[in-house]
């Protein structure tokens, strides 16, 4: 499964690997009272490396962000749709 490889690259290269990944413009289009979480971080920088760095993405991609209420999964989407500019994102939210 695409975490397992994922979480292994992690491991293999450390815990900054995919938050050092982040699309500066993501960080700069965020209203500065809202700070990213670590969590958000990852999510982000995995996000990006999986649509310009991945050697094995499939097209089309479906992806799932598995987050718990109330962290942040429509500001972590929507930051993902507003600055990457990927179309066709869907973004459904419990």
């Amino acid at each position: 499964m695409l975490y397992e490889t994922f979480n292994s690259l992690r491991e293999a290269h450390g815990e900054d690997y995919f938050k050092s990944r982040i699309d500066p413009e993501i960080v700069q289009n965020l209203n500065p009272k809202f700070e990213l979480r670590e969590y958000q971080k990852e999510i982000l920088g995995r996000f990006n490396f999986y649509f310009k760095e991945y050697q094995r993405r499939q097209f089309p991609a479906h992806l799932l962000f598995h987050m718990a209420t109330g962290s942040g999964k429509t500001k972590t989407e929507f930051e993902i749709h507003n600055s990457i500019g990927i179309g066709g994102l869907i973004c459904k939210t419990y």
